[in-house]
């Protein structure tokens, strides 16, 4: 009985809700939201889908947020559509304050360039800033033959989490301290550290006495006057981008002014006075030598920054490169040329280095990672293009699609072996037929919108000697001057009791995924006047079992590599060849 009161509660919903604008459908949703009502106020959410002839973008925004704050997976496609939804509609200004909002919180995840072209075409009002949204969620999505955007989601998720989790401030964005940004835009670190950088008096007169120029007693004293023993957090991802020297690190902390945030180095937690030589604050009245200073040739910024960066060597090796400079710069011992080179400019000239160093990692990391998406073994692909002209003289491309699967075949089949041979007669044989490989193509025009899904099984190569490649291949029309091909791979385990890795929003039975963006080459000339040659296809092994119709019945050699001892196969089209007056043609064709 609860179940039908329910069913038709929704639906006198649906109808009370018909005549109602997009604004009185967001506010009845964030009604129901207030009062603990998820699913109603999901259902009302939902209802502006068929009952609005404008797509509304804030509808769908606080659709996707409540899903993901309280993980009603089961709704996450619907999430999905109805977030891309609010970005089909033609027409700025009804949605101006949510894309405003929107842009605000994508900022961290975009580049320079593309943030800045966003707001450019929100000043001006132009629709196309809807394009842009979609095609920027587009490439970041992991599934791109399905509805249902990942990394979206994960998004989401990110935001949900940031928010209940990093509230040492509430700065706009996200409305959390600086940890939540880089939270959004890099989840959870592989590696981090926390706690208090402190100075202890005996260690700061014990390394002082070890350096020319110091005053061990009045460099303690000025220290302890000085320490603000900052609380710090190191975040760690260990290198996400190969070209990068050193691992992502991230430090937040108490800064020595403007209170918690992301700090650039760890010099930002000392205060600017601590590297003077000559502040008043730091002279001292000695029984002995009178009014004096803690030090000639270092100042307490110099101490400071030794013992800081030698509590932080275990950490990562990034800080120990870093002591290791400091060490080869100032422990320079008696000599005369050394120490002419210290003195109060070697603090800020340390904090210089180490900013450009910290700079120039920076530039090299990705502006967003996927937290998911990585939990999937990757699978490596490469593309291959080969022009020709089809029967009625229209350019298109033979295009070859290549994967590695092995790599995650081995992994799940490792981590699934008990599950597979769960009966004592099942052979690997039969224990392989449950992996399926799929390759696809999409075809998406200037706006996005999708030309095109093209979507095969394709043959799983386990080849470890000769590391054959498996291949398929898609014949692709020029359709579009601004069309642009996303190729992907998929490695499915079917068997119905195996696991993944990681608990994840993608399929459960998926195990491998690779994904690359690709565009076609110039088209080859459809002038029947002139002739025209398409691209040579080279390859071995004859299959005189091919079936009639297929393209190229021979292995095709992307990689321009024949194996020794195999026959040549070369494919080769002509085209608009003119005939003499006994009906031949003829052509020279210089080949090496």
């Amino acid at each position: 009985m609860a179940s039908f009161l329910l069913i038709l509660s929704l639906s006198w919903m649906s109808l009370f809700l018909q005549n109602f604008t997009g604004e009185q459908i967001l506010q009845e949703g964030l009604y129901l939201e207030g009062e603990e009502r998820y699913e109603e106020a999901l259902e009302v959410w939902s209802s502006a889908f068929t009952e609005l002839d404008i797509p509304n973008l804030a509808i769908g925004r606080e659709y996707i947020r409540l899903t993901t704050e309280q993980k009603l997976h089961n709704h996450y496609e619907k999430a999905s559509t109805m977030y891309v939804w609010g970005l089909s509609t033609k027409m700025v200004e009804p949605n101006r304050e949510a894309l405003e909002q929107e842009l605000s919180m994508l900022k961290p995840l975009a580049e320079q360039k593309i943030f800045r072209e966003w707001e450019r075409l929100l000043d001006d009002n132009n629709p196309a800033i809807y394009r842009e949204l979609r095609l920027f969620w587009q490439s970041l999505n992991p599934t791109p033959a399905t509805r249902y955007n990942e990394r979206m989601l994960e998004h989401w998720e990110r935001i949900a989490y940031a928010r209940k989790h990093f509230d040492r401030r509430s700065d706009p964005t996200y409305d959390t301290d600086d940890r939540g940004i880089e939270y959004v835009r890099y989840g959870e670190p592989d590696r981090s550290a926390s706690g208090v950088l402190t100075l202890h008096p005996g260690e700061v007169q014990t390394e002082c006495a070890s350096f020319p120029g110091c005053n061990p007693e009045i460099m303690r004293n000025v220290i302890m006057d000085l320490d603000p023993s900052p609380y710090y957090e190191i975040w760690i991802y260990d290198q996400p981008n190969p070209e990068m020297e050193y691992n992502l690190i991230l430090i937040f902390g108490d800064k020595s002014s403007g209170g918690f945030q992301r700090v650039n180095v760890i010099e930002d937690f000392i205060p600017r006075r601590a590297f003077s030589l000559n502040d008043s604050r730091y002279a001292f009245q000695s029984p002995v030598l009178g009014n004096t200073s803690p030090g000639t040739l270092f100042t307490p910024g110099m101490i400071m920054q030794w013992l800081y960066y030698k509590q932080l060597i275990s950490t990562d090796f990034f800080f120990v490169h870093q002591f290791t400079k400091l060490e080869t710069e100032w422990d320079v011992g008696t000599s005369p040329a050394a120490i002419r080179r210290l003195g109060k400019f070697q603090g800020p000239m340390q904090e210089e280095r180490v900013k450009m160093t910290t700079r120039q990692n920076m530039n090299r990391a990705p502006e967003e990672i996927s937290t998911y998406e990585n939990m999937l073994v990757s699978i490596p692909l490469g593309v291959f293009h080969y022009r020709l002209l089809d029967e009625n003289n229209r350019p298109v491309a033979a295009t070859f699609l290549e994967s590695q699967p092995r790599r995650a075949f081995l992994e799940d089949y490792a981590s699934n072996e008990d599950i597979l041979f769960s009966s004592d007669t099942t052979t690997a044989e039969e224990a392989f037929t449950h992996y399926e490989l799929t390759h696809g193509l999409l075809v998406t025009g200037e706006n996005g919108d999708v030309l095109s899904r093209n979507k095969m099984p394709a043959e799983l190569i386990l080849d470890f000697q000769q590391d054959l490649p498996s291949s398929s291949v898609f014949t692709v029309p020029y359709v579009d001057d601004d069309q642009k091909l996303i190729f992907f791979a998929e490695l499915h385990n079917r068997y119905p009791d195996s696991m993944p890795h990681f608990e994840t929003p993608f399929p459960s039975d998926l195990r491998g995924l690779g994904k690359l963006e690709h565009v076609l080459p110039e088209p080859l000339s459809t002038d029947p006047d002139q002739l025209e040659m398409a691209d040579l296809v080279l390859g071995w092994q004859m299959r005189a079992d091919a079936p009639e119709g297929t393209l190229f019945p021979f292995v095709v050699a992307n990689n321009r590599e024949i194996p020794e001892g195999e026959e040549l196969a070369i494919h080769l089209e002509i085209y608009n060849l003119q005939q003499d007056e006994s009906g031949f043609a003829s052509f020279t064709l210089d080949m090496r």
